[in-house]
Formats: structure tokens, C-alpha cells, sequence
């Protein structure tokens, strides 16, 4: 069965871009590859004027006009990201950009990472596919949108559109790519068993219903493993402290600082310095779209050491295995600056020379695509953020307790619901490129309450992404029938 999900935020789940872009690194040579996915930075261009209306039809075969472009006085109140996606669609319908339009439509980042000529060939290959039909949108804000495609022999598709802002707006993000297939898994153990394939897994479920984690399936439960992004569910515990402590209010406002900026994923850094976002809006964009900046701030705001408190005050086993916590833009730097022997002095140092390597460390990030072009794992058991699957679970009960960070950790349910047959989602994940991570808390209808948590790494391959968060998934939606 096919699962018609948004598919998209789970492959964006990455601390940086190049988990995202990896599999699309054969561009021009693999005829199955899609508009690869890019991310963005702080400049930004504006969405031109379309040329042409193209003629597309919906899901349903009616012919719909695309609503035209954003500036024109034709189409005075269409949002930028309507304008964004009737370039994508004109796009589809056979339009070749030219190398300034190209430039003048996407944002330079992408634009670096995805020179014209590959995406001119990614181009052709989608045209090749049409004629497409436009099905059902998914999730809109101001500057992200994705939607159902079809394409000529009823094959079903998804895109994903992300502008830099509404002001002055470049696309930053345009992923094409057909909509998964369930993962067919019988049980936990048939589930861990194709995880084995493909690296070391680390996956266990529990029942909370007590407040307490009981094991209800596991491979090593109590085992630490990379976390990715799903370490910044610690980041959140330690501002809940701070908030329960009186120190802050989810209602205070956080200034954005250039300092601070880190490797996408995440559209802080695109924020002009000086903007303000309160504590809950930081908070909910480090949760929902793993914005790094985001997390970089509100770690900045509470202090390193309070989230390494927080690491040992949510329950966690081995605090010292994240001693010091490494911010987002400092993980960048030490894997994949331009000193290639950084990782391996980081590794071999004690916790106080770790603390002094980390003072002085560059100021200055890696280019976006040379990070974005990592297509090899680098210290994936020995440079990150570390947990168990019983840890995580500890960390998201808690979390689960506050009324405001039970609703941040629900804004992005990883893969939807389908099914109805939970009350609650609670949600974080995580990537880099040789790691895949995925923890859930979820209440039944009867009150019973659940967590899965777990991590796929491989020192040695990029894993494949899309195919161990649709095992994953099934292994969640399994908890509801126990």
C-alpha cells in the first residue's frame, strides 16, 4: 500500500544539508534522480515574474490555471509561495529556465549546491514523467508548501517548496520524489531484522503508561547511540528548567545573532540580525523543522552547561558521553572545517581539552556545499550526541508532562497517523549521513501511552533513509495493537 504522507520533513530531519542531498549526488548521471533537495542562506533574491501560464490538471483531471506570479498587478495578494510554486509548476509543464532566470528564482545556495546545467537535467527528467497532475495539498505556512503530484501513468508523487521569506523571496527548497511504499514488517523482531541489513541498530519500545519506561521490545535498549537531531530534545528540557525555575518565559523574546548562525536545516539563520523570536517560537523550530540556529540560540540563552545538566536531570545514563554538549555550528566545524585533523585531536582529548578545542575553534562555517557534498560518514560513533533508546524515552516522558513542550513535540508527528488510533504524537528525529534516528511518544484512545526510540548508524555507508523511517514507522504503529 502506498502511504500518501509528507514525506519531505522526514528527509529534512538532518543536522546538516548533506544527509538531505547525498542520495541525490549522482544527479546528472542517474536517470531515476530527482530535483535534488537544497537549502538556504541568509541572502535572498525575489521570485521573477512567470512567463507563461501553464496548463495543469489536478488530481481529478479538471484543467486548474496556475495563479501567476507574485509581483504582477494581476495577481496583487498571492503569497510568494504561490508564486514559488507556479514556477515549479511551469516547470513540470515544460519550461526551461534560462541561467539568470535561474539565478534570479532560487537562492544562491542552492544554486551553488545545484549548478544549472544538473538542474536542467533533473529538469528533463521530471518533464519526461508528464504530464503532471496536481493532487491535494499538505502543509502551507507564508514560505513552505508541499502537494500530491501525479504523474503521466497515475504514479504518485510529492513536492516540497520552501521560500526564504515573504518580504524579498528566493526558493530555497524545490524536492520532487515519489511518495514511499508502507514498509511491510510483521513484528519488532521482523523489523530490527531489516534494519540489521543495512547497519548497528539500536530500537526498543516501552510502555509509560506508570510514568515509567517498560520494555516491551528491545535491541539494545540501554546502549548509547547517535542521536542526530534528536539530541535537542535535551535542549528543550533545559529550557523547560529554566522557564519552571523562573529564570525565563516562554514569552520572551530572543534576539537573532549573525554569532549564532548555523548550517541549515532549520530559517533562523535567514532572519535579520536583530529580529526577534520568543523563547516557544525558537523552541518550536528547533522541534518541528530542526532548525539549528534555532537550537544554537536557545543554547546560547540557558547556557552550556544548564543543557548538560538537563542531559543528567532527564534521566539520561551516561551524562559524560555528551560533556561538553557541542552546539550545532560547532559540530560543523569539527567535522567538516577546513582542519582535517580537528575530529581526530577532538576525539583523543579529555573532557577539559575537548572544552578548550571547542574555545578555539574557527568563527567562520564551511561552505554550505562542501558540507552538503559529504556523501561518506565522519565519526559517527565517537563525534555526536549520545543516548539509549531507554534514555530518549525518559527524556520524552518528561518532556510530554509540560503543557508547552507537549505542544511544541507535536507540531511534527514524523510520519502521520493514518490510521487514527492515537490520541497524541509526540515527535523527534535526527540524521547525519551514516546515522538515522527516531523516537515517538504516542497515547492510545484507552490511555495507554508508548515510546519508540531508536538509531540505524553506519560507520562506513550512508544508510538509506526513506527506507529505515518507513520500518520505524511500522514498528510505531504497531504499539497500538498491543
Amino acid at each position: 500500500m502506498t502511504r500518501r504522507i509528507w514525506i519531505a520533513p522526514l528527509l529534512c530531519l538532518s543536522l546538516i544539508a548533506a544527509a538531505c542531498a547525498s542520495d541525490e549526488a549522482g544527479l546528472a548521471e542517474d536517470s531515476e534522480t530527482t530535483v535534488a533537495e537544497a537549502t538556504t542562506t541568509v541572502v535572498a533574491t525575489t521570485v521573477a515574474e512567470a512567463e507563461e501560464e501553464p496548463e495543469v490538471t489536478d488530481a481529478e483531471g479538471r484543467v486548474s490555471e496556475a495563479d501567476g506570479d507574485a509581483t504582477s498587478d494581476d495577481s496583487a495578494g498571492a503569497s510568494a509561495i504561490d508564486a514559488a510554486r507556479d514556477v515549479a509548476l511551469e516547470i513540470l509543464d515544460g519550461r526551461q529556465l534560462t541561467e539568470a532566470e535561474y539565478e534570479e528564482f532560487f537562492d544562491p545556495i542552492f544554486v551553488t549546491q545545484i549548478d544549472f546545467a544538473a538542474f536542467g537535467v533533473a529538469s528533463m527528467q521530471l518533464q519526461s514523467l508528464g504530464p503532471w497532475s496536481v493532487g491535494q495539498e499538505g502543509d502551507r505556512t507564508d514560505t513552505y508548501l508541499d502537494f500530491e503530484l501525479f504523474t503521466d501513468d497515475g504514479e504518485a508523487w510529492f513536492m516540497v517548496l520552501e521560500v526564504s521569506g515573504a518580504d524579498d523571496p528566493a526558493i530555497t527548497q524545490l524536492f520532487a520524489g515519489p511518495i514511499p511504499e508502507d514498509a511491510e514488517v510483521a513484528d519488532f523482531a521482523d523489523g530490527v531484522s531489516q534494519l540489521n541489513e543495512a547497519g548497528t541498530v539500536r530500537l526498543a519500545t516501552f510502555e509509560t503508561t506508570g510514568g515509567s519506561c517498560e520494555v516491551i521490545n528491545e535491541q539494545g535498549a540501554d546502549e548509547q547511540m547517535p542521536l542526530g537531531s534528536v539530541f535537542k530534545l535535551y535542549v528543550l528540557g533545559a529550557v523547560v528548567t529554566a522557564v519552571e525555575a523562573g529564570e525565563l518565559s516562554w514569552d520572551d523574546e530572543v534576539e537573532v545573532r549573525d554569532e549564532l548562525d548555523s548550517i541549515p536545516s532549520g530559517i533562523t539563520q535567514n532572519d535579520e540580525p536583530g529580529a526577534l523570536l520568543t523563547v516557544q517560537e525558537m523552541a518550536t523550530r528547533m522541534i518541528e523543522i530542526s532548525d539549528n540556529t534555532a537550537t544554537d540560540h536557545l543554547i546560547d540563552l540557558v547556557g552550556r552547561e544548564a543543557v548538560e545538566q538537563a542531559v543528567a536531570d532527564y534521566g539520561h545514563s551516561q551524562p559524560e558521553r555528551n560533556r561538553p554538549f557541542i552546539t550545532t555550528k560547532e559540530f560543523t566545524i569539527l567535522k567538516f572545517g577546513d582542519d582535517e585533523g580537528l575530529v581526530a585531536q577532538y576525539i583523543a582529548a579529555d573532557e577539559a581539552g575537548k572544552r578548550a578545542i571547542l574555545e578555539g575553534l574557527p568563527t567562520e562555517l564551511p561552505p554550505v556545499a562542501r558540507v552538503a557534498a559529504v556523501t561518506d560518514p565522519v565519526e559517527v560513533e565517537s563525534v555526536e550526541w549520545f543516548a539509549s533508546p531507554a534514555d530518549v524515552c525518559r527524556v520524552l516522558i518528561d518532556l510530554a508532562s509540560d503543557p508547552t513542550a507537549r505542544e511544541v513535540i507535536s507540531q511534527n508527528p514524523g510520519i502521520p497517523d493514518e490510521g487514527g488510533v492515537f490520541d497524541f504524537i509526540g515527535f523527534k528525529g535526527g540524521s547525519e549521513p551514516g546515522v538515522l534516528a527516531m523516537s515517538w511518544i504516542v497515547e492510545a484512545a484507552d490511555g495507554r501511552s508508548f515510546v519508540m526510540a531508536g538509531a540505524l548508524s553506519n560507520e562506513d555507508e550512508l544508510v538509506d533513509e526513506t527506507a529505515t523511517i518507513m520500518v520505524m514507522a511500522a514498528v510505531r504503529d504497531q504499539l497500538a495493537e498491543g
